[in-house]
């Protein structure tokens, strides 16, 4: 082997020689042969043939189709597994369940109670046309806002109600203050288990839908109510003409 690279490709023999290429102290002496040329076989050790290399690298061809029926039924049995607990962790269905149910219910409540407030608000504020006693449409109007306040209040007691008896919160404390962090969005004042990590969003979902609910039907009040005053206004400065 003529040339060849000697400890590790640092230095090459001179070829035909025994001597040390510039830069190199000496090569070893089992490294130059009879001949006095340079032997790489003295250091590497003598070169395997091609066909023992590959009688190691052989394997037994008959155990290659249980190997891939074996892989096969893991990857199988792996697959939905995979996609269940993706599901489960990404959506998990008792808390969706649960906290979906209590907010139909809290929206259903806040409709009716909402209805019969709206009603109320209108017959009143009809009945009071006809007089000029402007106290008495501020009063129709701040009762109004005290009727809406109670409202969301009820539901923040329903959402705490649904916490305690679904053993999600010890005390009806802890469920009110939790309740009505998340209802008004303003966060959870501390963290539920794991299997019910999903409730505090629902429960602000539904503070949302109310608060809007009740912003809409707040905007008719504040009109009628200004359209009231400027009539009891009129109806006054007439009275003392005639």
């Amino acid at each position: 082997m003529d040339g060849r690279l000697v400890a590790g490709g640092s230095a090459c023999a001179r070829p035909g020689t025994g001597q040390a290429p510039p830069g190199v102290d000496a090569i070893p002496q089992r490294a130059i042969g009879a001949t006095g040329r340079y032997d790489g076989q003295a250091i590497f050790g003598p070169v395997q043939p091609k066909d023992a290399l590959m009688a190691d690298a052989k394997f037994d061809s008959d155990s290659l189709p249980g190997v891939v029926s074996t892989a096969a039924s893991d990857l199988s049995s792996l697959r939905p597994s995979l996609v269940e607990n993706a599901l489960t962790e990404a959506l998990p269905l008792p808390d969706i369940m649960f906290g979906g149910a209590v907010l139909v219910a809290v929206i259903m409540f806040h409709a009716f109670w909402i209805r019969i407030i709206t009603s109320s608000y209108l017959k009143r504020s009809k009945s009071l046309k006809s007089r000029a006693s402007l106290w008495r449409a501020d009063l129709l109007f701040i009762v109004t806002i005290m009727m809406l306040l109670a409202l969301h209040l009820a539901e923040v007691v329903v959402w705490s109600a649904a916490l305690m008896f679904g053993d999600i919160v010890e005390n009806w404390s802890a469920a009110a203050y939790f309740a009505a962090n998340c209802y008004t969005a303003l966060g959870e004042p501390f963290s539920l288990p794991r299997e019910w990590r999903i409730v505090p969003p629902i429960i602000g979902m539904s503070g949302i839908f109310a608060f809007a609910w009740t912003a809409s039907v707040l905007v008719n009040f504040v009109s009628r109510y200004n359209d009231l005053r400027e009539v009891m206004i009129g109806h006054r400065e007439a009275a003392p003409e005639s």
